[in-house]
């Protein structure tokens, strides 16, 4: 009985050993034959590539659904399918910090790089960040200040900039074009199509961009309260501050005095909200809810998306009409 159990072992690793090189094969094979080879790393730039390249081109999102694209790591399939890429499209701004190692590691030296965010302009996340919390913080909790300041979960006076630039609107306008730019450079013959996919899109969202027109009067000088620090841009469009709970990554967490500081900023500030990512674990979030009895509204960064928002196609116009709507309810407007 154990020499045969050994001889089926050795058997099924002979198999095994004579089937890798045509597994290798099968797995390079990522795209469909006779379409442009796209892979986005972000969401985002992922909806606006498959709506402007429609059935033209065969469109990868590299950071899977639920993933941070911050911490993200790149597999050996990952690097497969680059290798065998027309086009990478990334948002950059920082926002993937690991995108220059994975470029510099790559064979494919023939890849076209489009960067969706060059040329917009950047703001830093002391830029929305609410002055109103760092003058509370001073005023009344002096105690050990300069020994806790840096240890909170988020800096308010980080001069980093924000990467998540499709977040305004007109931004994403812009980044439309720069991906049609690329996509009609690499394939000249369907130019017209890709320009004519990417008017309709920015169409859908100018007419969302003069539907919050009429809301900015209300919406401006607002501070919103949120889970995760990702949302200036949207403050900035609008004129609003934010004050985040949580920093820029989903594992940067708040200690306790700074959890204690915006329970006490909330309570003396009458806010009834407090907006949380759909990706972020919001459990400090949750802690200040329990506290204050603010109610928990979902805001979406769109950095990345759940698997049930991916499976049913999530578009960015619809992530932020639902964002402003929530926002318009939780502030009561």
């Amino acid at each position: 009985m154990a020499i045969r159990r050994t001889n089926l072992i050795s058997f099924v690793l002979i198999v095994a050993l004579l089937l890798l090189p045509l597994c290798s094969c099968a797995r390079t094979e990522f795209f469909e034959e006779g379409k442009l080879k796209v892979v986005c790393t972000i969401y985002p730039v992922y909806d606006f590539t498959c709506q402007v390249a429609g059935d033209k081109a065969d469109v990868k999102l590299l950071v899977k659904p639920g993933s941070d694209p911050h911490s993200w790591e790149l597999s050996t399939d990952d690097m497969l399918l680059l290798e065998e890429a027309d086009v990478l499209i990334a948002n950059g701004a920082g926002m993937e910090p690991w995108l220059d190692t994975c470029l510099d590691a790559l064979d494919n030296k023939d890849i076209n790089v489009c960067i969706a965010s060059d040329g917009l302009d950047l703001i830093t996340f002391g830029d929305t960040t609410n002055d109103a919390f760092e003058d509370f913080e001073g005023s009344d909790h002096d105690d050990d200040h300069d020994e806790h300041h840096d240890e909170h979960g988020h800096d308010h006076s980080a001069n980093g900039i924000d990467p998540h630039t499709w977040l305004s609107l007109s931004n994403a306008i812009k980044e439309i074009d720069a991906i049609t730019n690329v996509l009609s450079k690499v394939d000249p013959a369907n130019a017209d199509y890709y320009l004519n996919n990417a008017q309709k899109y920015q169409a859908d969202i100018s007419s969302l961009q003069d539907e919050i027109d009429q809301y900015k009067d209300g919406l401006q000088g607002q501070t919103i309260v949120v889970s995760h620090e990702a949302f200036g841009y949207i403050c900035s469009e609008v004129g609003m501050t934010q004050m985040p709970v949580e920093g820029i990554s989903s594992d940067a967490e708040p200690d306790a005095r700074t959890v204690s500081l915006i329970i006490d900023f909330i309570r003396a500030n009458g806010i009834e909200t407090i907006y949380y990512d759909s990706i972020i674990n919001p459990s400090a979030a949750y802690v200040i809810s329990e506290e204050t009895g603010c109610e928990l509204i979902l805001l979406h960064s769109f950095g990345s998306v759940t698997s049930e928002e991916y499976n049913n196609k999530m578009s960015y116009v619809q992530a932020m009409r639902e964002n402003y709507h929530n926002l318009l309810v939780g502030l009561g407007l």
